[in-house]
């Protein structure tokens, strides 16, 4: 007599991503919108001038750190207004941090 065919192993899926850490949010909107000194999101300043990248010259600090930036083209000389657009669910405190500049 053959064998029984086996059953069906069930599928193996990951594990959701556990979830993110709260964020800590001013109490203050109006308090400073630059991230603590040592965090990893905190721009660092270099060893020496000689280990900084030579595009550092041209490209300006930016934060929160993006993970690749790169000069394209000529400086844009930019007007003395802005207008700034946001979702009625907007980051507040964000906002208010815009605001200040």
């Amino acid at each position: 007599m053959p064998a029984a065919p086996a059953a069906p192993t069930p599928s193996r899926t990951p594990a959701a991503p556990a979830p993110p850490a709260p964020s800590r949010i001013p109490a203050n909107p109006k308090a400073s919108a630059s991230p603590p000194a040592g965090s990893p999101a905190s721009p660092a300043s270099p060893a020496s001038p000689a280990s900084a990248a030579p595009d550092s010259a041209r490209v300006p600090a930016v934060w929160p750190r993006p993970q690749s930036l790169a000069g394209s083209g000529p400086s844009v000389r930019l007007g003395d207004e802005v207008t700034l657009l946001a979702d009625a669910d907007a980051d507040p405190y964000a906002l208010a941090a815009l605001r200040e500049l």
